[in-house]
């Protein structure tokens, strides 16, 4: 079961302000015309999504769309897996934004010397 952070589709447009990307990569989740509009300059990657009504299932180009897409994403979308499978940040294990920040950017620091370590062994 997914957990939604409160007010996380309106931090899509925040984050398209903040950081300058050329395209934008995002799951279907984030499928509506208000985050299309919010990409201003930046290459639309959301992936589509079915939805209910007239539309109910995506044509041959948005199938196709949405597995290059996918292709594209994977590999990062493996990290965060990694992450919340290996190092618990499937969920968070204390109260408070702080101590939750603390807890990620520890699991992402041991994440990473452990790969460092790994990639170091396999090359010495």
């Amino acid at each position: 079961m997914a957990f939604r952070i409160q007010g996380q589709r309106d931090a899509f447009d925040g984050m398209i302000a903040v950081v300058p990307v050329n395209t934008v990569l995002a799951d279907k989740g984030y499928d509506s015309a208000k985050n299309r509009k919010a990409l201003g300059g930046a290459r639309d990657g959301i992936m589509r999504r079915v939805t209910r009504g007239l539309r109910a299932a995506l044509n041959d180009a948005e199938l196709e769309r949405n597995r290059s897409l996918s292709r594209l994403r994977s590999p990062s979308e493996g990290i965060f897996c990694a992450l919340k499978r290996w190092r618990r940040l499937g969920r968070a294990v204390y109260t408070g934004i702080v101590r939750v920040h603390e807890q990620a950017t520890l699991a992402v620091l041991t994440h990473n010397l452990l790969k460092a370590i790994l990639l170091r062994e396999k090359h010495a």
